[in-house]
């Protein structure tokens, strides 16, 4: 049974504006996913690389984020896993 006690606590991370989409995908080839992010305001698209030790997820678990501003408009991507 899924309860309160399910999930650990929430993380937050700075996206740079409204967040219209987002997706997982290992894009350095590390076996872990990193997180992608397209903002509305601003048009950026940002990508997380996920640097977390198995099993944990922490608000130091993802690097620096690596933004493209001013992104061409994307209207869908694909991350294969």
């Amino acid at each position: 049974m899924i309860d309160t006690n399910s999930f650990e606590a929430r993380v937050d991370f700075a996206s740079g504006g409204w967040v219209s989409s987002v997706a997982l995908g290992d894009l350095d080839g590390d076996g872990r996913l990193d997180i992608l992010s397209v903002t509305q305001i601003g048009n950026a698209f940002s990508v997380y690389p996920n640097q977390s030790v198995p099993g944990t997820f922490t608000s130091s678990s993802l690097g620096s984020r690596v933004i493209s501003h001013q992104a061409p408009i994307l209207t869908a991507f694909r991350c294969v896993i």
